[in-house]
């Protein structure tokens, strides 16, 4: 899903594209998911990119956190962003990166055609 497209500095969509990389690659090694959700919302000055799996989940609290998920929050955090795991054994995993863009001058693609 996307919605409010518009542009990003290279840094941020590097980064961006590690992160679903890497969440993806994730879901193939552990959820035994069916599904998997990716979602992309931009507003005024934020983006939030979500990946929720449908898959057998896990309790955050009694896993170490692997190499996987704190490669993807420190590259939200050098961007000024935040990450944020919901998961729960039989409940699926969702993955929330939530990362302030600059305003810039371009023209959102959505009010563009609309």
């Amino acid at each position: 899903r996307l919605q409010g497209e518009r542009s990003l500095p290279l840094e941020v969509e590097q980064a961006l594209f590690r992160i679903v990389q890497e969440a993806l690659a994730n879901v193939a090694r552990h959820s035994l998911a069916g599904n998997v959700e990716i979602a992309l919302l931009f507003d005024l000055d934020h983006l939030i990119l979500t990946v929720s799996d449908d898959g057998q989940g896990f309790d955050p609290k009694s896993q170490p956190t692997g190499f996987g998920l704190r490669s993807m929050k420190q590259r939200a955090e050098a961007l000024g962003g935040e990450f944020a795991v919901e998961a729960a054994p039989e409940r699926g995993t969702t993955l929330t990166v939530n990362i302030p863009i600059p305003k810039s001058n371009g023209i959102n693609r959505e009010k563009a055609d609309g």
